[in-house]
């Protein structure tokens, strides 16, 4: 069986000659509650505002020993390779692959320090501490759809509310709905893009923000089932890049 291999900051594991051993545990997330003791009664109250932490996720690896043509092939000079990889980020969340998983990614960082311990000649292992945001992403979910008059639904096969990247031209005051989910635009005269997950609302041609164009809150969802998508004013192009979601 060959091991699982990870992609991370632009660039697969195995071209750091590195693969996940055995034993790598699937975490889970844990949701925010507060327990909470009320005098007189039995048991607690629970109070939770519907997010979830962030996921520690120790990785176990070997580090392969890299072939003799690899100039760099010396374990020390690998480690620092892979040190240099895994921590230019500067600890921001980048997006995790793994082989095991492949129709999703993950969104990892990494900023707390390891070890590689040596066995054999220019091998080593080590665990590496990523920690992982609560969700994982569908990678068909990264597609931008347009829609269209002919087919204005979008199935959602999740049990989780997706929050879309809407890009959307048109002029005038515009309401788009998305299922039970309603967006109101007002004097728009150039394209925008609205990103639920990041709640921005910002001009297509430059990035500046728009937020005086959209009169409703919160940012349009798409709710888990099949809905149908409506829209009243001049809309001349509608893109949707759904971003399906799972909890880890």
């Amino acid at each position: 069986m060959s091991l699982v291999t990870f992609r991370f900051n632009e660039k697969n594991s195995d071209e750091m000659h590195l693969k996940i051993e055995s034993g790598l545990a699937i975490p889970s997330a844990a949701a925010s509650v507060d327990h909470i003791k009320v005098d007189g009664m039995d048991g607690e109250k629970t109070l939770s505002d519907g997010t979830y932490h962030a996921v520690p996720f120790n990785v176990p690896v070997v580090l392969i020993r890299p072939p003799k043509s690899d100039l760099g092939g010396r374990l020390f000079q690998k480690v620092h390779e892979i040190s240099n990889w895994l921590k230019s980020t500067n600890g921001r969340y980048q997006e995790f692959y793994l082989s095991s998983d492949p129709g999703y990614y993950y969104l990892a960082s990494i900023s707390e320090s390891y070890d590689f311990t040596k066995f054999g000649i220019d091998y080593g292992r080590g665990i590496l501490p990523f920690k992982l945001h609560p969700i994982k992403y569908s990678i068909d979910g990264k597609n931008a759809l347009a829609i269209s008059s002919t087919n204005p639904t979008l199935q959602n096969r999740t049990t989780r509310p997706a929050k879309p990247i809407i890009e959307i031209a048109g002029s005038g005051n515009i309401t788009l709905t998305i299922g039970s989910s309603k967006l109101q635009l007002v004097n728009v005269s150039s394209p925008l893009i609205i990103n639920s997950q990041l709640q921005t609302i910002t001009l297509a041609s430059n990035g500046q923000g728009a937020y005086d164009k959209m009169t409703t809150y919160p940012f349009p969802i798409i709710h888990p089932g099949r809905q149908s998508i409506t829209w009243a004013g001049n809309v001349t192009s509608l893109k949707i890049t759904p971003n399906w979601e799972e909890l880890i």
